[in-house]
Order: C-alpha cells, then sequence, then structure tokens
C-alpha cells in the first residue's frame, strides 16, 4: 500500500501544494500507471473515504503507510491488474485471462463513475485509452439512393441525418468534438454538430453513453446520447467480438416520438481465421451456434448497452454515432452591466425574488410553455443540464439554438419581469438582464471559452475538474 500511495502522489496528485489546484483529467487519462481516478475519493468503496473534512490537517509524508490512515480513509477500490488493451484481440485475450482466473472484469476509460464502476477492488481493469480512435476517420456522409447505402447511413437518413463518426471505445468527447470542428473547417461540405457529453474528458462510448448520455441541455431537441447511437461493436463476456443494431424500423412520428420506431435487430460476430496469430485477419459474419453456444440476444443487448450502465454487458470498441446539421447556436448569459445597475439600486430584501422570478421562468420554458404562449418545438431549443437558478451566484444561463432566445424568448422574459409587481426597483434593468452570444456551436464556444492554462493544448475543457475531496 506504500507503492500504491506513492503512484498516487507521482502520477495522480499534480500539486503537493493545494489539493483544490486547477488541472485536467485529460493529464490524469495519460498518466502511466492508469490509477488515476477523477475524483480521488473514487479510489475508495463507494466513491467516498470517511472522515473527509480531515484531509486538508492530516500529517502524510513519504514515511507513511495506508495502515497510519485506513481508519480514517476507509478501504481502497482499487484494481490487482490493468491491462491497455491496443486491439480487441488484445481485450478477448485480457478477458479470458480473468475467467481462468477467477478475476472480476472492470472497465475504465476516464473514471467519470461516481458509483465506483470503474474502479472494482481487486479486478482485471480493462482501460481502453489505446483502442483505435477511429473519429480521425472522419465524417462519413451518407449520399445516394438507400439500394445503395449500407445499413448504417439507411438508419441515419430514416432519421432524417445525412452522415455518422464512427467513435473508438476509448476516445473522450475531446477527441470527437475536434473531429467534428475539423470536419467543419476544412471541408466545403455540409456542416454537422453531434450530441455528447459536454465536459471534453468525458468517455464518448463508456459509461456517459451507456448510463444514457445526458448532454449539454438538448434532449428535448435531439434525445439522449443513447438516442445517438446507430450501431454497436463490443466484446461479450465470453469473448465473443460483436457489432449490432436496428436493421428495420417504422415511422413513429404521429406517436409523438423524434426517430422511428425499432422493430427489429440483427447483428454478426467477427470470426478470426487464425485465433493464435496477431496478424491474422479475421471478417465479420454469421454467429456460431451450436447446441452448446446461442447467438448473442442481439434485441436484448441493444436495449441494455443503450442504459444499462457502463461496462455491465461487455468492453464497447465502438459505435456509430449520427450527426445532425449544423444549426444556429447561442450561449444565454447574464448582462453583467445591466446586473450591476440593478443590484446598485435594489434592496436586499428583493434578491430572493429575483431568483424566484427566473427559476419559475425556466420552469416554465422547459416544461410548461404555455404559460410563455410559446409551444414545445420553441421550449424544445433551450436548456442547460446543470441550470443554476441563482443569478447572484453564476454567469451562465442558457444555451439555444435557432435564434431563438433573441427572436422570441427575450421578449419572453422582459414581459415576465413586467408583470412582477414586487419588482418594481429597478424594474427596467432587469429586462436586460439575460443576452445572447452566438457561437458556431457547443464545442467551438467550449474551447474559446472554457480555455485555461492547465488545460493540454486542443483539448475542449472538462467541468468539474478532478479534486481531492468529495463535492
Amino acid at each position: 500500500m506504500q507503492d500504491c500511495y506513492r503512484t498516487f502522489v507521482d502520477h495522480c496528485c499534480v500539486s503537493d501544494q493545494d489539493p483544490h489546484l486547477l488541472y485536467s483529467n485529460h493529464i490524469l487519462i495519460e498518466e502511466p500507471s492508469g490509477l488515476c481516478t477523477n475524483h480521488l475519493f473514487c479510489a475508495f468503496e463507494e466513491c467516498s473515504y470517511k472522515g473527509a473534512e480531515k484531509i486538508a490537517t492530516l500529517p502524510v509524508n513519504d514515511q507513511t503507510t495506508y495502515d497510519d490512515l485506513k481508519d480514517i480513509f476507509g478501504t481502497l477500490n482499487l484494481p490487482s491488474k490493468i491491462v491497455f488493451p491496443k486491439t480487441t484481440k488484445d481485450a478477448i485475450y485480457a478477458i479470458r485471462y480473468a475467467k481462468e482466473n477467477n478475476l472480476k472484469v472492470s472497465i475504465k476509460t476516464t473514471s467519470h463513475s461516481y458509483t465506483g464502476s470503474s474502479t472494482v477492488g481487486g479486478s482485471l481493469q480493462l482501460n481502453p485509452r489505446d483502442f483505435e480512435k477511429y473519429s480521425d476517420e472522419g465524417v462519413v456522409e451518407c449520399i445516394g439512393d438507400d439500394d445503395n447505402l449500407d445499413n448504417t447511413c439507411r438508419l441515419a437518413k430514416a432519421r432524417g441525418k445525412n452522415a455518422y463518426l464512427k467513435i473508438g471505445g476509448g476516445q473522450t468527447w475531446s477527441d470527437v468534438y475536434v473531429e467534428v470542428m475539423h470536419h467543419a473547417n476544412t471541408t466545403n461540405s455540409t456542416k454537422y454538430d453531434i450530441i455528447g457529453g459536454a465536459a471534453g474528458s468525458v468517455g464518448a462510448a463508456g459509461g456517459w453513453l451507456q448510463g444514457g448520455g445526458w448532454s449539454h441541455g438538448v434532449k428535448q431537441m435531439y434525445g439522449l446520447g443513447i438516442d445517438q447511437i446507430l450501431e454497436v461493436e463490443m466484446i461479450l463476456a465470453d469473448g465473443s467480438h460483436v457489432r449490432f443494431g436496428p436493421t428495420e424500423w417504422e415511422n413513429a412520428e404521429n406517436d409523438g416520438y423524434i426517430y422511428p420506431k425499432t422493430t427489429k435487430v440483427q447483428g454478426e460476430c467477427y470470426i478470426e481465421q487464425d485465433d493464435d496469430n496477431e496478424n491474422d485477419e479475421g471478417s465479420w459474419g454469421a454467429c456460431p451456434s451450436n447446441t452448446t453456444k446461442e447467438e448473442p440476444p442481439f434485441e436484448d443487448l441493444w436495449f441494455a448497452v443503450r442504459g444499462g450502465g457502463g461496462g455491465s454487458f461487455g468492453l464497447v470498441t465502438a459505435v456509430k454515432y449520427q450527426l445532425h446539421n449544423q444549426r444556429p447556436f447561442a450561449v444565454v448569459a447574464r448582462n453583467d452591466t445591466a446586473y450591476g445597475a440593478w443590484w446598485a439600486k435594489s434592496l436586499s430584501g428583493k434578491l430572493g425574488n429575483v431568483i424566484e422570478l427566473w427559476l419559475f421562468f425556466v420552469i416554465d420554458l422547459l416544461y410548461r410553455p404555455e404559460n410563455l404562449g410559446i409551444d414545445k418545438e420553441t421550449s424544445s431549443k433551450c436548456g442547460n443540464p446543470a441550470i443554476q437558478f441563482n443569478i447572484h451566484a453564476a454567469r451562465l444561463a442558457l444555451f439555444c439554438y435557432d435564434n431563438v432566445w433573441v427572436d422570441v424568448l427575450e421578449e419572453k422574459w422582459k414581459e415576465r419581469v413586467h408583470a412582477e409587481s414586487t419588482l418594481l426597483f429597478g424594474n427596467n434593468d432587469l429586462k436586460e438582464l439575460w443576452v445572447s452570444y452566438p457561437a458556431d456551436s457547443y464545442p467551438h464556444w467550449a474551447m474559446e471559452f472554457l480555455k485555461a492554462d492547465y488545460l493540454p493544448e486542443g483539448k475542449v475543457a472538462d467541468q468539474p475538474t478532478p479534486n481531492f475531496t468529495p463535492d
């Protein structure tokens, strides 16, 4: 455990001084040991340690042992072995080894699991960070008649989408965002947007996606992350390498759905010609089945993987992800000039009223649009995965599309302020409280406005940043 402590200090603790010093999980992901967690407390059982309030005063030095601290911290929850597979064959060998040696298998891409599922104690941990970065192959555009398209493009077009991107199982959303932006900046074809995990260091095909996929607040317009998947490729617990996705569907728009309803899911297996030859290429085909082994339950897997939790049903090695035509995007944020003017005039007793005014405006916008005199389509064009209702503490309000704030909602806010009789003092300043800042897309905005000295060059920012203590 002394060695484990030193590994954490050397590899996972960027500063020996302030435990809250800002740094990036992008750095921790690449550390050689693979032990680092986005939040250090997730190195302990249940992503928690006892006596967290004592962390800043503990007398820890090079001679301190885990035995000296275990009564304060609790039980470490670290894997016994870590494998960094570069290919699916590497991963299959590791899974077989675990089975032969009666080891649990855990999977960690970027360690954002707050339940500790990526740091199972005593397990053989698979870390796919070295898997192929398929997004580097670029955007695939679906051009032509359905008869000449593969199944992925047929499904994309049935959903009203004209392109997709293949994402590797170990890639982060920063990797993916950068590739989509690169396509938009370097080609004369259609510019695309992708619904991702917002924070750049979150895994694009790991626990975020398999847990549902909460994005930057556009779920009402485009759905969750799991709604963007066209095909899944993964390794199952028995070592089978499979890929699967919908092959038949029906229009469900009249039932209130934004995408067609899947009616049939099919898949296939990757068949190795020589299982012991690393360089031998196999091919995709029908899965072998006999009296002792049945074909994988692709219908069930399609349902389970999209929401059942990261690593619960196997190791996802790649996904094909639909892209959306880029639309006008803007960030609605606090107008500090108007806020300052209102603050200078206001009475302390009015502060809670303003918070309440904004709270109910947002609730009406997102969930009761009829109270604002707008329709559901307009309502769906704004959102935020972590809306801050305390306007005195937070500047960022909403992410919006199609100029909907400037064209519609700004006036609705002014009407709401005007109608609120309890806020007559500084009323006109409050009408200008929010302002819309246009950007090419969410990742373009994040790259520009969330820049920080600690962030590696060319990476989309990760929020929240790593820390030592529970939130």
